[in-house]
């Protein structure tokens, strides 16, 4: 009983050098996953090509349902991309190009193409 007690007082806890390292560590890992989730979740640039996505989608879409025959570019209502539709005729294949840029650089972010049968 005496040895029992005698290993109960000698066992000590963590020091406060260890804690505090342990605690620097924790805050360093925290402070670079953070880092990761904004660049892979909240990048402007991945932001701007699901814009982009959403808009040549639509784009396309109103084309072939409506049988439009014309180019058209304008710009988005934030005023940050221009979509631009070109559309060309050949023998009995209509081809409808939509390209969606950034309005600053006019880099290209996306391009659609689709054929119809006339």
């Amino acid at each position: 009983m005496a040895l029992l007690k005698k290993d109960i007082k000698n066992e000590q806890g963590f020091t406060i050098i260890e804690t505090l390292t342990a605690i620097v560590i924790l805050g360093l890992i925290m402070i670079f996953s953070a880092m990761l989730v904004k660049r892979f979740f909240f990048s402007p640039k991945a932001l701007l090509k699901g814009d982009a996505l959403t808009l040549a989608s639509a784009e396309m879409e109103r084309s072939l349902s409506r049988n439009v025959s014309n180019d058209t570019s304008y710009s988005n209502s934030a005023g940050n991309l221009l979509i631009e539709r070109k559309i060309s005729v050949k023998d009995s294949l209509q081809s409808i190009n939509v390209s969606v840029m950034t309005k600053n650089s006019a880099e290209v972010v996306l391009t659609l193409h689709a054929y119809k049968k006339l």
